[in-house]
């Protein structure tokens, strides 16, 4: 069907060039010229430039052609290449375009050396290119031609090596540089601001990217290949298409900008193919007629009619509302961006889905670390066992207290302590362990009486005291102040 198509193109448009170019995996055909000699022939490029581009480039418009290539989102993959040119009035005019499987240096060449063919004819020609893949060294083939890079894409380079807000608006003084004197002045002053960043821009071709180095002969100081991307941008449904449709949708694209030199070509009227609507007479019809003014309410004429009273008070339940009902997905009145689609980011601990106000983590993401998840552990398994476990643990901190204030209460300390170790739970044995540990070391803490009352569990620790046997007789003596 492809074949059809080809052939349908080049009838309907005499001189257009369509070329299609396949392949065989059949050993005995690999070299074969003719395609009827391909038993099973495989798509792999198509070239399409039609007349009416061709002959109008070649005949007004600038010696200037962007190239540029984007992806295909079919199933099976491919770019299409794009060449366009700029209209007289400064207009991305779309000139030829190539399905091919990749960008490389092969489909590159194939599809500039046919460009060449339909659009050359031994005039210089600009192209500027984003750097793309196999572009670059293609236009050593060219050498009669010249060759632009885009600034921005040049930019982007530079900004990955060298970063900062100075050295992007030297870079861009320097693109935009008309007079060598100019140029030379904004790159000294880059190289005071970074030698690397003037290294780099000075091992590229200068007649790549400043004004101040471009030839007369494009008739154009163009720095951004914006013309290929607006041209991308209206394709983009079309690439999604197999390639009859792409194409198909690519030159009903392309007839709109010719339907007038077609209506001329019939020697028709251009007004006989629009609709009144659009016309400046309709325009004018509709606001034809004037609404007049009036005079001042002391000049109204009487009317000797009643005085109308105002309607029945209608109120509708519920409190009045001031502003209209919207939609879950309609932007609310005023000029301050919604936050529709967009997470929330917390200023304390950083993560996403809540903010400060709402935060109940760790500052910092201290919970990540191993340290703290182990003494949260213990808090909880401290708060999960017996009441008496946690006040024979108290006990057993005032035993090794008192033992220091009173030599001679150790031997009783030491008995408390065995006894409080018999008591069942977890924080019991471990606080048990540290009091024996720190009466080892020397080391002693004096509970007195005003202590234990201005905790906040004072109830509680007196009464293990009561439980454990009388203050006096198991501690000695508590330390008063």
């Amino acid at each position: 069907m492809l074949w059809d198509y080809c052939e349908e193109l080049r009838r309907s448009n005499s001189g257009s060039t369509v070329l299609m170019k396949v392949q065989s995996f059949n050993e005995d055909e690999m070299e074969a010229e003719d395609v009827s000699q391909i038993r099973d022939p495989v798509f792999q490029r198509l070239y399409v430039c039609f007349e009416a581009c061709k002959t109008r480039f070649k005949n007004v418009c600038r010696p200037f052609i962007g190239l540029d290539a984007c992806h295909l989102k079919g199933p099976y993959g491919g770019q299409l290449i794009a060449a366009v040119g700029r209209d007289p009035n400064e207009e991305y005019f779309p000139l030829a375009f190539a399905v091919v499987e990749a960008e490389t240096y092969d489909s590159w060449t194939w599809f500039l050396k046919l460009l060449d063919a339909d659009v050359g004819e031994n005039k210089i020609m600009t192209y500027m290119s984003n750097q793309q893949k196999g572009l670059v060294q293609c236009f050593d083939a060219f050498p009669n031609q010249e060759h632009r890079s885009c600034c921005r894409h040049i930019y982007n380079n530079l900004k990955r090596r060298h970063p900062g807000i100075l050295i992007k608006e030297l870079f861009w003084r320097a693109a935009q540089a008309t007079y060598i004197q100019e140029f030379e002045k904004v790159m000294s002053e880059l190289k005071e601001v970074d030698v690397g960043a003037h290294k780099w821009l000075e091992e590229l071709p200068l007649k790549t990217w400043t004004r101040s180095k471009f030839t007369g002969n494009a008739k154009s100081d163009a720095l951004l290949n914006n013309m290929c991307e607006c041209f991308n941008s209206k394709i983009i449904e079309a690439r999604q298409k197999p390639i009859i449709s792409l194409v198909e949708d690519i030159r009903l694209y392309l007839m709109r900008s010719h339907a007038i030199t077609c209506i001329h070509y019939n020697k028709e009227k251009v007004d006989n193919y629009v609709d009144d609507c659009y016309k400046v007479p309709t325009y004018k019809t509709c606001y034809k007629r004037m609404i007049l003014p009036i005079n001042g309410s002391t000049m109204w004429a009487k009317t000797r009619l009643p005085p109308m009273k105002p309607p029945h008070l209608r109120r509708p339940p519920g409190r009045p509302k001031k502003n209209s009902v919207r939609e879950p997905d309609e932007s609310k009145a005023g000029t301050k961006l919604g936050r529709i689609g967009t997470a929330k980011k917390c200023k304390k601990c950083g993560k996403l889905g809540h903010n400060k106000r709402s935060c109940k983590g760790e500052v910092g993401g201290n919970s990540k670390l191993p340290q703290a998840t182990g003494e949260k552990r213990k808090m909880s398994m401290g708060r999960k066992g017996s009441v008496g476990g946690s006040m024979a643990a108290v006990a057993a901190l005032a035993a090794s207290s008192m033992a220091a204030a009173t030599p001679s209460a150790a031997a009783a300390s030491l008995t408390s302590s065995a006894s409080v170790s018999r008591t069942p739970g977890a924080a019991a044995s471990s606080s048990n362990t540290k009091a024996q540990k720190k009466q080892k070391n020397g080391t002693f803490t004096i509970v007195t009486v005003e202590t234990l009352r201005a905790s906040k569990n004072a109830s509680r620790y007196m009464s293990a005291f009561k439980v454990v046997g009388s203050q006096e007789s198991v501690h000695g003596p508590i330390a008063k102040q």
